[in-house]
Order: C-alpha cells, then sequence, then structure tokens
C-alpha cells in the first residue's frame, strides 16, 4: 500500500514539475493527451495553465524582432502560451527548415515556414507533421468562419490521403494573384516627357532614358533605371515572373499550361531563352542592377530611403509598401504598369494561384505534446479582431473599424479602416506576416480619393490590378494541387535539383558569367533532361488530369 501511495506521489510531483517548468515539449505525440489543458474554443486564455512551446518561424523584414515584439508579449499573456523562438532569415528559410528536419530535434510547429503540398504530402505521410482535422473539428472556433465564407478551402487544404497536414493562411483579396507588378517611377517619367511603354523595347529604351538623362536632377549618374529583391523562401526572383511572361507563359513554379490543358516547363524552351537574352541587354547596358540577384528586401528598403535623393526608376514588387513605408513622399512617385509585349506578341500576367489560400502557413509536429493548444493558440487570427491584432497593428493607432454606410473598395460595406503607416518594419505587431490567418482584405474602406496615402493602399492596388493585369489574365495556368504520394516521392530530389540549378543557369546567364550562345543553352537543355525534367512534367500532367476530372472539366 505505502509502495502504490509513493507512486502517485511520484506522478503528481513529476506533473507538477513539468507545469512549473513550462511544459516544455518532448517525445512524439501525434493526438491531443488525454487530460485536455485547453479552454473552451472561441475563449481565453487557451490554456488552463501556462504551457511553453518551440516554434520554428521564418523570419520577416517587416518585423524587428519577434520575441520582443509587443504582440508577442500581448499574446503570450492573452493566451497563456510563452514561445520558444528558432527564427529563420528570410533568405533562408528554405535551407533551414529542411535542416530542421532533418535534424531531428524539430520544434512542435512550424509558422511562415512555407511547407508546400508536395511538402506536407511527404512529411505527413513519413509521421513527421499529424493530422490536424479532428484537431481543428473539436478545438477550432474562428477557423470555421473562413471555411464557410470560403467553402472550397477545406478542400484545398485536404490532401490525397484525406488529411489536413497543415493550416492556411486565406485571404479574400484579389490583388494578390498578381503580385508581380512593375513600378515605375512618374516623377521621372514626367520630367522626361516620357510615354509608358507598352512593350520590351519601350522599356528598353525607358530604362536608358533613367540612366543617361539625369532624372533626379542631382548631376551624378547614381541613378539605378531597374532593380528588384532576391525575395525570400523562394529561389526565382520576382523580376522573372514579369519579364518572361512577355515571351512565354510562366507560373511561380516555372510552368505553363496550353488551351488543350497540356502541361509544360517554359524553361527550356527557345522562347524563354530570348527572355534571358533580353534580361541580359538590360544588365549589360547598365539599365538591370546586378545586385538584384543577392540584395535583401531590408537592403533594398534602405536603398530605397537613401537619404541623398530619389535613386530608383522600377522596380517589380506587390506594392509600394513592399519597399517603402507609406508616410515616405517616394512612394507617391511610383504607379504599377501592365505587362510588356514582346517581340512575338506576348503579354501575360504572372498569377500567383496560392494566393488565397496558401496551405503550409502553419504545422504540427509529432513533437509537440500539446497539438490541441497550437490549434487554439492560432485560430484567433481566423478572427477579425485577432488578425487585426496581428497583421495591422493596434486598433485606434494602426486601424479602426468602420461605420455603417462605409464602402469597401469593391462597394460592399467595409470593416475597417487603415489609419496608421505601412511599410517599413516594426516592433509593435507581425506586420503583413504570413501565418495562419482569414485576411479579409475586400472588408478595407476605399480612399478613391487619397489613392498613394496611407490609407489608399489597397484601394490603389486593386485599380492597379483591375485595370493593368487582370485583363492580361492566361487561359488557363495551374491550380494549387496535392500530389499522390507514388507520384510525388519519384520527383521530389528531381524538383529540388532542378530548382536549383535552373536558378544558378538563370543568373549566370543573364549576368554574362556564362555565354548564352547555342553551345551552352543546349548543355543547359540536355542537363535539365538528364536530371529527369520530363519526369516532372509527366507528374504535373497526371495531377492535372486528376484535378480536372474531379472539378468536371
Amino acid at each position: 500500500m505505502k509502495k502504490k501511495a509513493f507512486s502517485v506521489l511520484l506522478i503528481l510531483i513529476l506533473t507538477a514539475a513539468l507545469f512549473a517548468s513550462g511544459g516544455q515539449s518532448g517525445g512524439q505525440a501525434s493526438q491531443p493527451s488525454g487530460a485536455s489543458i485547453v479552454t473552451a474554443p472561441g475563449t481565453f486564455p487557451v490554456v488552463n495553465t501556462p504551457i511553453t512551446l518551440r516554434v520554428f518561424a521564418g523570419g520577416s523584414a517587416s518585423i524587428e524582432n519577434f520575441e520582443t515584439n509587443t504582440f508577442t508579449k500581448f499574446y503570450e499573456q492573452k493566451t497563456g502560451v510563452k514561445l520558444e523562438w528558432q527564427i529563420a532569415p528570410p533568405t533562408s528559410v528554405t535551407e533551414q527548415r529542411r535542416l530542421s528536419l532533418a535534424s531531428g530535434n524539430l520544434p512542435d510547429f512550424y509558422m511562415g515556414a512555407g511547407f508546400s503540398k508536395d511538402d506536407e504530402v511527404l512529411y505527413g505521410s513519413e509521421g513527421v507533421l499529424i493530422p490536424l482535422n479532428k484537431l481543428i473539428d473539436q478545438y477550432g472556433y474562428w477557423m470555421h468562419e473562413a471555411f464557410r465564407d470560403l467553402p472550397d478551402t477545406r478542400a484545398m487544404i485536404t490532401a490525397p490521403d484525406g488529411n489536413i497536414y497543415g493550416l492556411p493562411a486565406v485571404l479574400d483579396h484579389i490583388h494578390g494573384l498578381y503580385p508581380h507588378k512593375m513600378y515605375l517611377n512618374m516623377e521621372w517619367m514626367d520630367k522626361l516627357n516620357l510615354q509608358v511603354p507598352v512593350t520590351t523595347e519601350d522599356f528598353y529604351n525607358v530604362m536608358m532614358a533613367f540612366k543617361t538623362r539625369d532624372p533626379n536632377g542631382n548631376g551624378r549618374a547614381d541613378e539605378i533605371p531597374h532593380i528588384t529583391d532576391q525575395p525570400s523562401g523562394n529561389n526565382i526572383n520576382n523580376l522573372f515572373f514579369y519579364f518572361v511572361n512577355s515571351f512565354i507563359q510562366m507560373d511561380t513554379n516555372g510552368f505553363l499550361v496550353t488551351r488543350d490543358n497540356k502541361v509544360d516547363v517554359s524553361y527550356n524552351k527557345p522562347e524563354f531563352r530570348q527572355a534571358l537574352e533580353y534580361l541580359n541587354r538590360l544588365l549589360v547596358n547598365g539599365l538591370l542592377d546586378p545586385s538584384s540577384f543577392t540584395i535583401s528586401n531590408a537592403e533594398l528598403r534602405q536603398l530605397a530611403e537613401n537619404p541623398g535623393g530619389q535613386i530608383l526608376g522600377s522596380i517589380v514588387m506587390l506594392a509600394p509598401s513592399s519597399i517603402y513605408a507609406m508616410n515616405s513622399e517616394r512612394q507617391k512617385k511610383f504607379d504599377a504598369i501592365a505587362p510588356l509585349r514582346g517581340p512575338a506578341g506576348v503579354r501575360l500576367s504572372c498569377v500567383n494561384p496560392t494566393a488565397q489560400v496558401t496551405t503550409g502557413a502553419l504545422n504540427i509536429t509529432n513533437r509537440c505534446r500539446y497539438p490541441e493548444a497550437v490549434i487554439r493558440w492560432t485560430d484567433w487570427f481566423y478572427d477579425q479582431e485577432g488578425l487585426m491584432n496581428m497583421r495591422i497593428g493596434r486598433e485606434g493607432i494602426e486601424w479602426k473599424w468602420a461605420q455603417p454606410g462605409e464602402l469597401s473598395y469593391l462597394g460592399e460595406q467595409g470593416l475597417w479602416h487603415n489609419i496608421g503607416a505601412q511599410g517599413g518594419s516594426t516592433n509593435e505587431f507581425w506586420m503583413q506576416y504570413g501565418t495562419a490567418q482569414y485576411n479579409r482584405h475586400t472588408k478595407q474602406i476605399g480612399y478613391f480619393d487619397k489613392l498613394y496615402d496611407n490609407e489608399g493602399l489597397n484601394t490603389r492596388i486593386y485599380i492597379y490590378t483591375r485595370d493593368s493585369y487582370i485583363p492580361y489574365k492566361p487561359d488557363r495556368y495551374l491550380p494549387p494541387m496535392y500530389f499522390e504520394s507514388n507520384v510525388l516521392e519519384p520527383i521530389v530530389q528531381p524538383l529540388n535539383d532542378i530548382g536549383n540549378y535552373r536558378y544558378q543557369m538563370w543568373v549566370r546567364f543573364i549576368t554574362g558569367d556564362l555565354a548564352l550562345n547555342e553551345t551552352n543553352w543546349n548543355n543547359y537543355v540536355n542537363t535539365l533532361n538528364q536530371m529527369g525534367v520530363q519526369n516532372v512534367v509527366n507528374a504535373y500532367q497526371k495531377t492535372y488530369d486528376t484535378f480536372l476530372r474531379n472539378a468536371g472539366r
């Protein structure tokens, strides 16, 4: 009897010690613990006893420090969940995530780490990522609102085996479907009396004028006609998505779809070579800055706000807030122009089909002891108030609620106003961060009379999208798709190898490190073939055919 009493006492002591230490995660746990530590869905705090969870998060140039961030501290108090942070630099999120997965020392969850659908199928089938279906049903509250408003959301995040391995970032915006917009310095255009370029040759001539005619008027040849920063979590620079589509269709993964629903890659075609030759011509003549392939977003922001005066002529980006603070006078000088028409008449916008429902925004690992707490912790970001506090800022400082009769930029009843500056970086909230969330962009009040002020940012981008990018949408493009494991597994390594190889070669061709002659181009194409590019195409075709059948097309 004494032995039994001692055993019970020991269990109680160990349990108390676990909670006193902050409930550190460890060991495998793919299901919620027997006696749940979470409170009822939709209530705060989210746990009965404070816990600590380990998170691997993709970094952001817009967030100065996750650990000391005001919202982080606020949300720790609100939820009872403290986070131990492992932050991956924005330019190496994918690489750092792969190292983390290979190490075996997994966090409790990954956030903003860029898991693709393929990654989720692979690591889900291996048991590294746990299924979330029952957790969502049992512990979700606000996230169900996103599923109701956009009914296809749940289907789009469900893998072929019927499991959900990651929470999505749901955005009801339109302009995010076309993120690769060309912005021109219109102050320079007006000063030099230039017409907005329509063709690739027009653009070349405008850039040459920016370089040679001193548009900033300081008497120095310090103008940078074109520069675009190297994006985080994606090896392909955004300038490719804009310029290549003047020669051949290419989506954000390098694919095209013909009118008879045939899938192919763009980057081994003669038209793609012509695009590289054009970009090389821009670079060789000093019109495309070579640092575009290495400069980070943070570094480009510093360049944009160069204290010596405006030196930037054009940039490919989603919005001026991508590099400028919205209270900057310089951002008001930029307008987006339509895609350029190439020498063969091709003029397409690049669609990002994952913009409205992005999978892999938050993924829970098999090392997490309290997966139900992670669901409860992230659930508030699907609520309008939670989203605003996390992503947009503080009520009364960065935003405020709309009044009845105040319309959104789509002409419907609006929900909220922007009243604080966007862009730049902050340590007050998680500005524009891509964790799991439901972002109601189209509910923002429209400011057609304040397009160049902070309040009118989304209205301004919407107008650019409506007038200059939607008209050039390709007839067909690959939708977000989950691959069957037996289709995916044989191409995982070729996809990775091809992705690294092709981008290195593109940069070498453009910068002149490798001459873009017949011999070197043929060697490039032959190497892609040897690496299995046709097997990749076949796998995508098979999956796309299945998608079309399931969609009744």
